[in-house]
């Protein structure tokens, strides 16, 4: 049981990590585009 849970979440680690590659999370979700709303896209 303990193997399945870790695979289960290796899998939706990395496919988070493969929709993060496109998508600008750095402009909309940073401390820096909460700190200074100007600089976001």
């Amino acid at each position: 049981m303990d193997k399945t849970t870790y695979l289960n979440h290796y899998y939706f680690i990395t496919v988070v990590s493969f929709i993060m590659i496109f998508l600008p999370a750095n402009a909309y979700f940073s401390v820096d585009a909460y700190r200074n709303p100007k600089s976001a896209f």
